[in-house]
Order: structure tokens, then C-alpha cells, then sequence
């Protein structure tokens, strides 16, 4: 039977379906790893930035407070009346 025309038709679809899925794999394969390692190297991006700071600079500064102001001398009578000073004139 594997004399006949059909014989030798269906082998060599047989084989060129079994090399097409080959090629598929190795595709699918390639990237497969190329995903893989394109993640990667975002990831080392994003990382990058971050390992390249100074240690010092990374971490965030002391807040300080504004120096105090001065204390003005409190009236006599402990608070300020506003109702008898005179308003500039302009």
C-alpha cells in the first residue's frame, strides 16, 4: 500500500506537518525567551535608577523647624487691643 500515489501523498503531508509543528515550537520557544528576558531587562531598568543614588542621598533628610521668631514685648494688660491704635494713612 505504500506504493500507491495516495501512500506517498499522505507521507509527505505527514512529514511536512510534523516539520511545521517543529518550526512552531522553536518559535514559540524563541519567545518564550525573548518575553522572559525582555521582563527582565525592565526590571533591571527600573531597578538601575534606584541602585545608582548615593546610600546617603536615598534616605530622606532630618525635617528641621523654621528657626523661632522673636517675642515681641506683650502689652501691659496681656493683650493686644487693636481698637486704639491709630490705622496708617496712606
Amino acid at each position: 500500500m505504500s506504493d500507491t500515489p495516495g501512500a506517498k501523498l499522505l507521507a509527505r503531508v505527514q512529514r511536512q506537518l510534523a516539520a511545521h509543528e517543529r518550526a512552531w515550537f522553536r518559535a514559540h520557544r524563541e519567545l518564550v525567551r525573548l518575553a522572559a528576558t525582555a521582563d527582565d531587562a525592565v526590571d533591571q531598568a527600573i531597578e538601575t535608577p534606584i541602585n545608582r543614588r548615593d546610600p546617603e542621598v536615598r534616605e530622606m533628610p532630618e525635617r528641621t523647624q523654621l528657626p523661632a521668631l522673636e517675642a515681641a514685648a506683650p502689652p501691659d494688660s496681656g493683650h493686644l487691643d487693636l481698637s486704639t491704635r491709630p490705622l496708617p494713612v496712606r
